[in-house]
């Protein structure tokens, strides 16, 4: 699967193990009925590895995409256990160590403080120079620099 021009290792519940060890640094969560990947999950490790799984069971609706319950996702990626998305944008609790970003109708982003400052500060120049595009467009991309830097 290809996502804003990033190669993305869809996994479903059979093959969610895949997140075992892996340090994820951002994390995009869509609400069940959000625009976009409509209940996607879309993580990023410090290796730069982007997956994605879909919180929903398989339908034409979701892109008959991959299917990772949440309870099992929450098994490999403990701090989604902590995260609640409240109603788009407020009341949202975010899981220690990680900053949120509110991406609009019903998308979230959870960014490791490890690199939250960084990301606000490139997330500014970025929106500043493409004022077209929205964060939710943009975050990938944001990170993926952040990453790419520290290597």
């Amino acid at each position: 699967m290809i996502a804003w021009g990033h190669k993305i290792i869809e996994f479903g519940e059979k093959e969610a193990e895949r997140l075992i060890g892996k340090d994820i640094v951002a994390c995009q969560i869509a609400e069940g009925g959000a625009m976009g990947y409509h209940g996607g999950v879309f993580l990023v490790s410090s290796s730069g590895e982007i997956f994605f799984t879909c919180l929903l069971e398989p339908s034409d609706y979701s892109g008959n995409r991959k299917h990772t319950p949440r309870h099992v996702l929450c098994e490999y990626y403990p701090p989604l256990k902590e995260f609640e998305c409240g109603l788009m944008g407020r009341g949202v609790t975010s899981p220690s160590g990680f900053k949120h970003e509110y991406l609009g109708m019903g998308n979230h982003l959870l960014v490791k403080d490890c690199i939250y400052q960084e990301f606000q500060e490139l997330a500014s120049v970025s929106l500043k120079e493409h004022p077209e595009s929205i964060l939710y467009n943009l975050w990938m991309d944001i990170v993926s620099d952040i990453l790419d830097k520290s290597k």
